[in-house]
């Protein structure tokens, strides 16, 4: 997009793959075809919480041969409203796009997928041993982003106080 202020400001400082604001699945595989990765990992702007450790373990499960591992099927889903993370692979995306043709589909990039799963893909579910999926970290609505700012602060406050306690060096992050 033209004159668009975070491209602008981001342009000379990373790779930029731009493409179509409702066939969001066509830029996804733009991205792969641009850099040639294997796998791709999708992850939600409404999931500004999402933490480091669910993607990791996506991806380790992922690059052990499986074309499509998800903590979002709602069948199987035990994670928070938030965490939300796909690993798809290069023919499975590629799968996707030859076959998913209703806007829907291209504008949610794996519904489609999840409905038609192909008998050779190779598919992993991340499942908590406790079930959280009762929780909401997502952000959908204005009541969502205050929500998630308070315990953003809160949290920050519990991060200064331990540092303040046992130093700087006393804090680990899960």
């Amino acid at each position: 997009p033209k004159n668009d202020e975070i491209i602008d400001a981001w342009n000379d400082k990373v790779d930029i793959v731009t493409g179509s604001e409702k066939d969001v699945l066509s830029r996804f595989v733009a991205v792969q075809k641009h850099t040639g990765a294997d796998y791709i990992v999708r992850v939600t702007s409404d999931c500004p919480l999402l933490p480091e450790h669910v993607v990791v373990k996506h991806i380790r499960v992922a690059s052990r041969g499986c074309d499509y591992v998800t903590n979002v099927d709602e069948r199987f889903r035990t994670a928070i409203d938030g965490h939300d993370c796909e690993v798809i692979s290069k023919r499975l995306l590629l799968e996707t796009d030859a076959n998913a043709k209703d806007p829907a589909d291209r504008e949610h990039v794996t519904t489609w997928t999840r409905r038609n799963m192909p008998s050779w893909a190779i598919v992993r579910h991340i499942v908590n041993p406790i079930d959280f999926s009762h929780l909401k970290m997502s952000v959908d609505t204005k009541d969502d982003l205050e929500r998630v700012r308070e315990v953003v602060a809160k949290t920050r406050q519990k991060i200064n106080l331990a540092r303040k306690h046992r130093g700087i060096d006393s804090v680990v992050f899960f």
